[in-house]
């Protein structure tokens, strides 16, 4: 008898762990940029069986069922309203009894403070003490005095207390008010499917959610300017919302689902990419997954984390997928007729790097984050842009005592002079690459003398010239370089009178 009822107490403590075996699970998840495909796995199923999970209505959802058995006869999926919470009821009656119990000590402090404050009236009221010197001493008048002193000083201290009891009572019921908002249970949809007795195996079926769910390119580059190679890490934020708590095995499709519809694969009539998931046909297994990747060719379009990623309600978060070393080589330009300022970007060849589709990244320089910069890729060089350099410095001047005008005839000659100092100020050695666009009109003529470039180059087509220049640290050089301009007698430019 003992026997029978350790039996029996070890099915009633199983009983949860079978049920949860029989429960619905999210297997997989082919992320796109705008959407996701998620599948769910039922293992064994039995009777009246819930095959998927969402939290928007299904009505015009592509959904469909995949057996994992081809004779396994299923009935027409159904689609009911319920009500789904991640947490145990019990726990959601924990909290909501913390939230009221902070409620009431909330409320008996503030209680305790309306006392202290009518003290206080009290003591404000009688702080005049009158009377005749027949009635009262002058001791007594000093003694009343005092321990009107003492008493005002007790609950002015005591009513401070009070209230910064009172505040962090209140945020914490605020706090645990957002905890029971947060435990409590969210409208779903859910599929049902009567399995016949006896269906062994496991049931797939797939969700396209595309209200909320996505991901967004967000890598990082460590630049490293004390020789060590920089790394580039391929990062990803996803977000994701289902009725689920756990995780699972995530494929990240660098395209949009909106582009991805017109080559997808086709189940039932419903347009469904067969993605990462696998069935049996025939006794043999076919991956599902080499049907989508011909969307694209190359794996570069994918992105797989090596661990699985937190799936549930409202999930998300930045997970990297990749990592490779570079040596990106830095350049510094300026020109300082349009701002007096540096800025530097740096360069590296992009063959044969995986590179996430976007315009930007997060730089971190020597342990120092930036932020966001700018991302070029110019035919096989990639270019990251990280602004000014604050440690170079650049400026530019005229020579007013070597500019003069003269005329000739019809015609006006200007001859102009300048001079531009550049400084590194960093702590390493370096180069910089200097532009000076030249005055751009049709009525004017400008006569570049070589020599007067002080070893400059001219860019006949853009109409600039050009210094490339190598400073040590602390170095410092100055350019001075001139040219004419003329113009018609009776032509007004801008600058030039």
């Amino acid at each position: 008898m003992t026997s029978i009822c350790r039996l029996l107490s070890l099915i009633a403590l199983l009983a949860p762990l079978f049920s949860l075996l029989q429960a619905q699970v999210v297997e997989h998840v082919t992320m796109y940029r705008d959407a996701a495909v998620v599948t769910w796995k039922v293992e064994d199923p039995k009777g009246s069986q819930v095959l998927a999970r969402t939290l928007y209505p299904v009505e015009g959802r592509e959904s469909h069922v995949m057996p994992s058995r081809a004779d396994a006869s299923l009935g027409a999926a159904l689609v009911r309203e319920m009500e789904w919470s991640a947490e145990d009821p019990s726990l959601r009656q924990a909290a909501a009894d913390r939230a009221d119990a902070l409620r009431l000590d909330a409320a008996l402090k503030q209680v305790q403070l309306d006392l202290i404050e009518e003290d206080l009236a009290v003591l404000r009221a009688n702080r005049g003490v009158g009377g005749t010197a027949e009635s009262l001493l002058a001791e007594d008048l000093e003694d009343m005095a005092d321990w009107m002193h003492d008493a005002f000083r007790a609950a002015l201290y005591r009513r401070a207390e009070l209230r910064e009891e009172l505040a962090v009572l209140n945020q914490a019921h605020i706090d645990a008010l957002v905890d029971c908002e947060a435990l409590a249970p969210v409208t779903a949809y859910e599929w049902t499917v009567q399995t016949p007795e006896g269906t062994v195996g496991a049931i797939r079926t797939q969700v396209v959610e595309t209200q909320g769910a996505g991901w967004d390119p967000a890598d990082q580059l460590a630049l490293n300017q004390n020789g060590t190679p920089s790394i580039w890490f391929q990062r990803i934020c996803y977000r994701l919302s289902v009725p689920h708590v756990g995780q699972a095995s995530v494929v990240f499709v660098d395209e949009w689902w909106s582009d991805h519809l017109a080559n997808s694969a086709s189940f039932s009539g419903i347009t469904v990419p067969l993605t990462g998931v696998k069935t049996k046909s025939k006794g043999s297994e076919k991956s599902l997954l080499d049907v989508g990747a011909s969307v694209r060719a190359g794996q570069r379009s994918r992105y797989a984390p090596k661990t699985p990623v937190k799936v549930g309600l409202h999930s998300g978060g930045t997970v990297t997928v990749g990592t490779w070393e570079a040596g990106f080589t830095r350049n510094s330009t300026s020109e300082p007729k349009v701002a007096e300022v540096v800025d530097a970007w740096y360069s590296m060849s992009s063959v044969g790097k995986s590179i996430v589709h976007a315009n930007q990244v997060q730089v971190v320089l020597d342990g120092t984050s930036l932020g966001p910069r700018s991302v070029v890729r110019e035919g096989e060089s990639l270019v990251v842009i990280t602004g000014a350099d604050e440690d170079w410095s650049v400026s530019r001047t005229e020579n007013a005592a070597l500019c003069t005008r003269s005329n000739l005839g019809n015609r006006i000659r200007h001859h102009r002079a300048y001079s531009i100092q550049v400084t590194n100020g960093s702590d390493r050695d370096g180069r910089i690459h200097i532009v000076e666009s030249l005055p751009r009109s049709r009525q004017l003529e400008i006569e570049l003398n070589p020599d007067n470039l002080d070893g400059g180059s001219i860019n006949a087509v853009s109409e600039t010239l050009h210094w490339s220049v190598e400073l040590k640290s602390g170095e410092s050089r100055t350019l001075s370089f001139s040219f004419d301009v003329e113009h018609d007698i009776d032509v007004r430019v801008s600058g030039y009178h």
